[in-house]
């Protein structure tokens, strides 16, 4: 990689590193960082050479834009990261990095109000998360009401197009020495530390122990699924979907989903979750385990 350097311009802007033309003329005060090695391509964010510039981000108003970009050549290049780095007597409770809103009052600043948006997090003009000066974050909405909103949205994209088959997320807990079943089979927790399909023949099988869907092969790398979607493929299911139906743990086949309740002496009904949407005979499932049981005698 070539030494940067500092050039001086005569319009007033600055910049540092070598670039081919005059960057960044019709908009003042940039300050552009380049590198003769870089060669990214997006001349309509920066000159191909600029690897990073500040620059306002309105015209009249300010505000400060940074810019990290990558070379188009490396398929691993990183663009923008921000590091703090403390000594090696540092307090547990000071942060190392720091991120603060803040607005201004006269000629200091205060804290945001509980409904102002302190921070969001994008895909390009996409908002994904937002944080506002309540604390609330929400994920998938602007405007969460509680301290953590999650808004899942199967509606406009379906679930099918989101989800391949035995796959899902939630709630996952990485535990357990082995699973007895398949990925996407219903399975509790054993006493020994593993995981065993259920079976809604007895109760020991699943009648009051915590409940889980394999993520994988291991649980202790994959995880369980405790709580969430998740689309159940139709070798899986027993009886016939519904929408909105509740699903149980299954009499028919261990690790099974049914949407018929257990009826022969000696089972258990427990309800597992409930059907949100089916495609060609898979579900997508939300997976809320009910933490009782009934036994039939």
């Amino acid at each position: 990689m070539a030494t940067p350097s500092i050039v001086p311009r005569a319009d007033g802007e600055g910049q540092i590193g070598t670039i081919s033309k005059a960057w960044g003329r019709t908009c003042t005060h940039t300050l552009s960082l380049a590198d003769p090695d870089v060669a990214h391509g997006c001349t309509n964010v920066a000159e191909t050479t600029v690897y990073g510039n500040l620059s306002p981000i309105h015209g009249s108003t300010g505000g400060l834009y940074i810019n990290g970009i990558s070379d188009q050549e490396s398929a691993t290049a990183r663009s923008l990261a921000l590091r703090g780095v403390c000594n090696d007597t540092h307090t547990d409770t000071v942060p190392t990095v720091e991120i603060i809103g803040a607005k201004r009052s006269g000629v200091t600043v205060q804290a945001l109000a509980a409904a102002e948006t302190v921070l969001q997090i994008a895909n390009h003009t996409t908002t994904l998360a937002t944080v506002l000066g309540s604390g609330n974050v929400g994920i998938g909405t602007t405007t969460p009401k509680t301290a953590l909103s999650t808004y899942q949205d199967y509606d406009t994209e379906v679930f099918e197009d989101q989800l391949n088959d035995n796959e899902g997320g939630g709630e996952i807990l990485r535990y357990g020495s082995a699973q007895a079943g398949a990925i996407g089979t219903l399975h509790f927790l054993h006493t020994d530390g593993s995981w065993d399909v259920c079976d809604a023949n007895g109760v020991a099988t699943g009648g009051s122990q915590l409940l889980g869907i394999p993520m994988g092969t291991d649980p202790g790398t994959d995880g369980m699924l405790l709580k969430g979607y998740y689309k159940v493929a139709s070798g899986s299911i027993d009886g016939a979907a519904a929408i909105g139906a509740p699903v149980y743990v299954a009499d028919d086949a261990t690790g099974e989903f049914d949407f018929t309740a257990p009826s022969g002496s000696g089972d258990f009904v427990r309800i597992v979750g409930y059907c949100i949407d089916i495609d060609s005979s898979n579900i997508l499932l939300y997976f809320n385990p009910d933490s009782t049981f009934v036994e039939i005698t």
